[in-house]
């Protein structure tokens, strides 16, 4: 039984050759898996370099969503007008809770939905500011106020702004100076994203 084969080869030589078949299988598997944890992918999200045209996105659409907000028209929530008025009159306070924000003020709603959504977790910080003279009346400092959401920031944080002017005389923010007698004092609305 343990013979030649028609070849005049010995049927014991297959077994080597299957054993340096498994070898050569195996080099193969062990350099695809070297060269695989060799090649690592990194997004903006895995802490490596900040991706420029990713924060300019997210930046973008911030300001595009202080704009929608400034020119609502929804009879349900506020525009960005009615938020700086309600904040200048005390109804805002410091820590208003983030569902309020959310069903009140059309920035709310479009900053809870786009930027804080489960699918995009990311935070945002609304900030109010308004000028402020000096005593001297010759410079003009800006104050900052009160602030909606979370005031933790990273390295990718993009601002956008937008100016409101108060025209009416509030209680929390002062008039800037005398000299017009229409405009009480500007609030910029700062939203910081990241």
């Amino acid at each position: 039984m343990w013979g030649t084969d028609r070849f005049g080869r010995d049927e014991t030589d297959r077994g080597q050759a299957y054993s340096l078949e498994g070898f050569a299988a195996a080099a193969v598997v062990l350099f695809a898996l070297l060269f695989a944890m060799q090649s690592v992918v990194i997004t903006p999200g895995t802490g490596g370099a900040v991706d420029r045209t990713s924060q300019a996105q997210i930046q973008q659409e911030t300001q595009d969503a202080l704009v929608v907000a400034a020119h609502s028209n929804e009879s349900d929530r506020g525009n960005l007008s009615v938020l700086v008025h309600d904040w200048a009159d005390g109804d805002i306070e410091e820590s208003m809770d983030i569902d309020d924000f959310e069903d009140e003020y059309t920035l709310g709603y479009i900053l809870e939905t786009h930027v804080a959504a489960p699918s995009y977790p990311n935070g945002y910080e609304v900030e109010f500011t308004y000028l402020n003279s000096s005593a001297d009346g010759d410079v003009t400092t800006s104050d900052q106020n009160r602030s909606i959401g979370s005031n933790i920031t990273d390295q990718s944080a993009v601002t956008a702004s937008y100016t409101i002017p108060l025209f009416d005389e509030t209680e929390h923010v002062p008039e800037y100076d005398g000299s017009s007698e229409s405009i009480h004092n500007i609030v910029e609305v700062r939203v910081t994203v990241w």
